[in-house]
């Protein structure tokens, strides 16, 4: 019987594997839909991070893409909050990495990633490499 152990690895692979078919298409919706399911998935794949900044090169920005109103869904709001680092707006970056961090499926991975629950948003959002 499995026990977990490398599914949300497999899952975040499918999404972003998704995400290059669409990004060559220039699709950027889909784009972003699918590096938002992978990194709700497994946040600590780094291809998934890389991909989306071919998308932001790609989109001219990507922000608008990852909305955060009304259900925002977790993989956008991580998303949005890791694009948000990149450019310097981490008071917003932090915001949107709280709300994430409730999300106990996103935080299991975080702490897979060697961070604690409490450290992992400031880690992530410093860990950012910024365009600005």
């Amino acid at each position: 019987m499995s026990e977990g152990v490398g599914e949300a690895r497999v899952e975040a692979e499918g999404e972003l594997a998704l995400a290059r078919i669409a990004l060559d298409e220039g699709d950027f919706e889909h784009v972003a839909t699918h590096l938002g399911h992978a990194i709700a998935a497994d946040p600590t794949l780094p291809a998934v991070y890389e991909t989306l900044h071919e998308l932001d090169s790609a989109a001219g920005g990507a922000l608008d893409l990852f909305p955060v109103e009304g259900g925002a869904y977790i993989g956008a709001v991580a998303a949005r909050s890791y694009l948000l680092a990149r450019v310097g707006a981490l008071d917003e970056a932090l915001a949107c990495c709280a709300w994430s961090s409730a999300s106990s499926r996103t935080s299991r991975g975080w702490r897979r990633a060697g961070w604690t629950p409490r450290a992992w948003p400031v880690a992530w959002i410093l860990s950012a490499p910024r365009t600005r």
